[in-house]
């Protein structure tokens, strides 16, 4: 008899934030520290950057973070249908947070 197949819980959690401001704000003061600390292992980060403003901030965010996605270019619906493509498991709105 064959083993049983891994559990879909045993991949890792895909945690997804979405942020107009991955760039020099002050709400990267608390979530820079979060992204750079994740546990890779476990769980897998995608950042949606809705913005078209990059910065010293953004290069670094976007370094310590699995998938990075830009998406100011494109419509809502477009920008929805990535985040579902990416199967993400817990969505963020890092712009409630500043």
């Amino acid at each position: 008899m064959a083993p049983p197949a891994p559990a879909e819980t045993e991949r890792r959690l895909r945690i997804g934030y979405v942020s107009p401001d991955f760039c020099e704000h002050a709400v990267n003061l608390f979530f820079e520290p979060v992204l750079r600390h994740h546990d890779h292992v476990r769980f897998e980060v995608f950042c949606y950057h809705t913005s078209l403003r990059t910065d010293e901030t953004t290069a670094r965010l976007r370094a310590a973070a699995d998938h990075w996605r830009p998406v100011a270019h494109l419509p809502p619906d477009r920008a929805a249908a990535l985040i579902r493509q990416d199967r993400i498991d817990i969505l963020v709105d890092m712009a409630a947070h500043s």
